[in-house]
Parts: C-alpha cells; sequence; structure tokens
C-alpha cells in the first residue's frame, strides 16, 4: 500500500493475507515471498492477445491505462529496486511488450531489468525513452527534463492524447539483450510475419 505523508514523500508497506498454523487467515504487513505477482494479472488473463505495458508504480500503471485504454498496463510489486524479484511468467508469449520507466537512473535500470527477462518470455521487447519522452513540451518544442517524471505525470500536462501516444512510440526502442550485437529492428504493427496480430494502431490505444 502506497501512503504520502508529509515531509517524507511517498512510502510503501506491503500488506498480504496469510495463514497461521491454525488455518485462520490474517492481514499482515509484510511482503509476499518471490517470485510476487505482478499488478493487472486480471487483465492479462482476459486479453491474452493485447500489448502489455509496464510501468514501475500503480499511479503510472492505472495513468498509462488512461493513455493507452486498448493495452494491458501492468507493474511490478517493490518499485525500481524489486524488478528481478517478480513473476514475469505470465508474459511469456506475448507479442509485444512496451517497458515505461520513470525518467532517472533507478528508472534505466529497473526498464533494464524487466527487459533482460522479458527478452526471453515476449516476441518484442521495447524500452522508452522517458528522459527523451520528458523532455518534449506538449505545446512543441524542448524543455529540462524532470527527474522521476512518469506515465502519471504525462497524463497531467497531455491534453492530445493521440499525439502523447505517438511520441511514445517515437520513443520507443527494441531491447537489445546483452549477448546480441545489435538489438531487434525497431517493432513493425504491419509486419507480414504476423498478419494475423489484431490491428495493432487500434489495439495499442490509438
Amino acid at each position: 500500500m502506497r501512503f504520502d505523508t508529509p515531509g517524507n514523500g511517498k512510502q510503501y508497506r506491503p500488506l498480504t493475507l496469510w495463514r497461521d498454523t491454525s488455518g485462520e487467515l490474517k492481514w499482515r504487513w509484510k511482503a509476499a515471498p518471490s517470485p510476487r505477482p505482478l499488478y493487472g494479472l486480471d487483465r492479462l488473463a482476459e486479453r491474452p492477445d493485447a500489448v502489455v505495458v509496464v510501468c514501475e508504480g500503480e499511479k503510472s500503471a492505472k495513468a498509462a491505462a488512461r493513455i493507452f485504454p486498448n493495452s494491458v498496463c501492468i507493474r511490478s510489486p517493490g518499485g525500481a529496486k524489486a524488478a528481478d524479484t517478480a513473476d514475469w511468467t505470465p508474459l511469456a508469449g506475448r507479442y509485444y511488450v512496451m517497458i515505461w520507466p520513470d525518467a532517472d537512473e533507478p528508472g534505466a535500470k529497473y526498464a533494464e531489468t524487466v527487459a533482460s527477462v522479458l527478452s526471453g518470455l515476449a516476441d518484442n521487447v521495447e524500452i522508452i525513452d522517458a528522459t527523451a519522452l520528458a523532455s518534449i513540451s506538449p505545446k512543441g518544442g524542448t524543455r529540462e527534463p524532470q527527474a522521476k517524471w512518469d506515465a502519471a505525470d504525462a497524463l497531467k500536462e497531455w491534453r492530445d492524447l493521440r499525439a502523447l501516444r505517438k511520441a511514445v512510440w517515437d520513443l520507443a526502442k527494441p531491447f537489445a539483450p546483452p549477448a546480441l550485437m545489435e538489438p531487434k529492428a525497431k517493432f513493425n504493427p504491419t509486419s507480414p510475419t504476423r498478419l494475423d496480430f489484431c490491428d495493432f494502431r487500434r489495439g495499442f490505444g490509438g
């Protein structure tokens, strides 16, 4: 759970349901054991062919869902430093996953960690250059990027969501695992290898 405390900013405390030795269920302020479930598992199950957008936090994932209403927007538990404790296997076989990190160094590391895992599970994995996106002014031109800028900030600032989606798409770059000399080609939603895939532009959100 997230707590916004005066003077201390946002803080998170995991609240999970446990069964004690008597068989009784009790809530505890304690993290679930690894690997931990993803936020949004129900939507992943309901829409097995949908594009997936991975964000760092729940607030960002909810904002991303409004920006990309036809995609499934999820997050991993524990924040930027706990990406490797999540169970990413529900994304196995997904055709396209895009990672939208916060615009800071921990966000960049989070995206690399998640992409490294997903490159062995999903067909196409791309990372948004969050700092470059944060440098684009919704009114046109460039600006100084704000640290930790994320999807929630984007939703507040951009009135034209179609323009925002285009900016995001243009700044999503294919992930290159360290073992590869070159990254994959930019994902092409009209590729003849996936003509049976749903209309990507419509499925992506517009």
